[in-house]
């Protein structure tokens, strides 16, 4: 029940207890010593309020503890076997699977990379970890309960653990970099304009600020940004493993 909280927020609650608690005691003993009448409902009133100011305070700490621990509860942890393909292709307790005859299924069937080839002999002995949607495949990763990862591109995943909390990435670097492209007629005339203009917005930074206004801002994006921030030693349950695709200027 401490995790909702790092250890320096627990350390500067501590803090604002204990200057409180020593506040407390010296104005009612102060009230307890004075005689004058005046002094006395001075005290009385520096008393009431410290008084009021720790309830406030205690109200207000007990919601925003209340809030965080929500995510806590409603997803169990697990200790993952499994962080990498290579993890992956090394264990048998985790399945994993990705859209069945989608381009992540081409790039391992035709891979020439040992852990890809095994990887893709274990998934194709198995079609029951195949999909027919990126949205069925999540769907089977937060039933799973950890035992289930899905293979997919990392636009897309991205976007997706930015929204739901119970889902996160896993994986030391990206699988594969395939490009994206802006398809135009052969010859097109407008080729070298669009090619200098996305050059300029990825110079000028707004490439950048789209992504985070479209993957981390809009659509209910970043809900997980506190849930993160408050809660860095242990990850959720499920996890998919990102497929690299990048936009391809030509």
């Amino acid at each position: 029940f401490l995790d909702p909280f790092t250890m320096d927020v627990w350390v500067a609650i501590i803090a604002c207890y204990t200057v409180l608690t020593i506040l407390y005691l010296i104005t009612k003993h102060m009230r307890m010593k004075t005689s004058k009448s005046e002094q006395n409902n001075e005290a009385s009133f520096s008393l009431h309020l410290l008084t009021i100011t720790s309830v406030i305070f205690t109200i207000f700490l007990a919601c925003i503890y209340t809030a965080q621990l929500a995510p806590f509860l409603a997803v169990p942890t697990y200790d993952l076997p499994a962080y990498s393909a290579e993890d992956l292709a090394r264990q048998n307790k985790i399945k994993y699977g990705m859209v069945r005859s989608g381009s992540t299924e081409t790039f391992f069937r035709e891979s020439y990379f040992d852990t890809y080839q095994q990887m893709w002999r274990t998934m194709s002995q198995n079609y029951e970890v195949f999909t027919n949607s990126n949205k069925e495949g999540v769907d089977r990763v937060q039933r799973g309960n950890g035992r289930y990862a899905f293979l997919m591109e990392s636009n897309s995943a991205n976007y997706l653990t930015e929204r739901k909390c119970d889902l996160k990435t896993s994986g030391y670097g990206l699988l594969n970099k395939i490009n994206y492209g802006i398809g135009l007629p052969l010859n097109s005339e407008n080729r070298k304009s669009i090619n200098q203009a996305l050059l300029k917005l990825e110079a000028e930074g707004t490439m950048k600020q789209l992504v985070m206004k479209w993957w981390k801002q809009k659509r209910e994006g970043g809900a997980c940004l506190m849930v993160g921030e408050l809660h860095l030693n242990k990850w959720v349950s499920q996890f998919v493993i990102p497929i690299k695709r990048e936009k391809n200027k030509t």
